[in-house]
């Protein structure tokens, strides 16, 4: 899915803030929940890059237009 800024009611800093986040946000989770797995540190790291390495920003910019959209 591609989208572009003109089909968007959200900001180009909306985004620049809200990607990363996101970003952020998974890998933590993926690391946090590869631990509890038991996995090693380094197992829970690459668990986390796989996260990071499969994030889909069209779609994180398309989540943050609904949430712009329902608020």
């Amino acid at each position: 899915m591609v989208v572009n800024s003109e089909q968007l009611s959200v900001s180009s800093e909306q985004l620049a803030t809200a990607v990363p986040d996101a970003a952020r946000q998974a890998a933590l989770t993926a690391y946090k929940n590869a631990r509890m797995d038991g996995l090693c540190h380094e197992g829970a790291w690459e668990s986390a890059l796989d996260i990071l390495c499969s994030l889909n920003a069209a779609q994180l910019a398309a989540e943050l237009e609904k949430e712009v959209n329902d608020a």
